[in-house]
């Protein structure tokens, strides 16, 4: 499964400007106890967590397994429901891992080094952070990459 995505973009909203949030369809499945296993369609990420499109009736504060692939999944928590649509909002430490992954895209020095932090503080293992930095080569180019690296791991030594 290609779980390549293009480059973050600001959305205009009714009250202004919003999280930033990357767009692309990807079919992952959601599981929990009361519904079994289902395709959903992810139609953005943001910070917060993902916007899925499906039919599947949910409720708010139910909690899912989301699987990527055969062999990864995440846990995730319903954060609002509408026609057609769901937004799950990620567990605390998965959601650390994705705005480090944004912050490396970004080439953001300090949001890099932040939520490399708050990851580690999350309970997110070095290796998992490092991972990141490493993801971040074929997504987001060589040198984003590498500098990511080596601000994550300015963090890492620090302790």
């Amino acid at each position: 499964m290609n779980m390549t995505w293009p480059k973050a973009t600001k959305a205009e909203g009714d009250a202004g400007v919003r999280e930033q949030r990357i767009s692309k369809l990807v079919t992952v499945e959601i599981s929990n106890s009361r519904l079994g296993r289902t395709r959903v369609v992810v139609r953005n990420l943001s910070n917060h967590g993902l916007g899925i499109r499906s039919d599947v009736d949910l409720l708010p504060c139910e909690r899912l397994t989301v699987h990527i692939g055969e062999d990864r999944s995440v846990e995730a928590t319903v954060r609002w429901v509408g026609k057609g649509q769901f937004g799950l909002a990620l567990d605390e430490r998965v959601a650390r891992l994705v705005k480090l992954g944004l912050a490396v895209g970004a080439s953001a020095e300090g949001a890099v080094k932040s939520n490399a932090r708050k990851a580690l503080a999350a309970g997110a293992r070095p290796e998992e952070i490092r991972q990141v930095g490493i993801l971040a080569i074929t997504t987001c180019g060589f040198p984003a990459a590498i500098a990511g690296l080596g601000w994550i791991d300015e963090v890492l030594e620090a302790g």
